[in-house]
């Protein structure tokens, strides 16, 4: 597939830059990740205090047991924290990341481009099982070549599927971000 464009990348002269722009989510994502958890650590070993041993000179075996459990406990506290630490910050990061894109999204000016509807598709999705019972999903697919013989791809409501016919030829609206935001498209040329 030559020239699909999910999201419509910058011109610049000799280098092809919607290639680096897939990656860059999972960019933003890692960096994200990496100093939250890096500040979460850094304040768990600030305020972590372990349980503290008891005083024993190893003379009565049950005192001994007991420092052994402490030990064992404030390990596994560690490894914990750890752990669970890494998959909270990694949730975080995903959400801070995709408020930021839509973010971008919202403050893009709205693009606009003579195309032609070249095919439209609907995807159904069963899912479910058996406590929530089956249930059938419907996706939308649109996609546009412009009169540069670029391929715009959307995944749009039901609303905005219907109206068009293969073949009608107009101007495309959209917003420029991580993946293009379909706004309109104005009929000009039924085929």
């Amino acid at each position: 597939m030559k020239n699909v464009i999910y999201h419509k990348p910058k011109k610049k002269e000799g280098m092809d830059v919607s290639k680096n722009s897939k990656y860059s989510s999972w960019r933003s994502i890692g960096v994200t990740l990496s100093i939250l958890y890096i500040i979460t650590v850094l304040v768990y070993w600030g305020i972590y205090e372990p349980l503290e041993y008891i005083d024993d000179n190893g003379t009565i075996p049950e005192i001994t047991r007991v420092n052994e459990i402490i030990k064992s406990i404030n390990q596994d506290s560690k490894s914990f924290f750890l752990i669970a630490g890494f998959f909270v910050c990694l949730f975080i990061s995903i959400i801070i990341v995709r408020i930021y894109e839509e973010i971008q999204l919202y403050n893009q000016p709205i693009e606009k481009v003579s195309a032609t509807l070249k095919s439209k598709e609907i995807y159904t999705r069963i899912g479910g099982g058996f406590r929530v019972g089956r249930y059938m999903q419907d996706s939308y697919k649109l996609e546009f070549k412009s009169d540069d013989q670029i391929k715009f791809i959307f995944f749009v409501s039901f609303e905005q599927y219907f109206p068009i016919l293969e073949g009608n030829k107009g101007i495309l609206t959209y917003k420029e971000g991580r993946r293009n935001k379909y706004i309109g498209f104005e009929i000009k040329q039924i085929k």
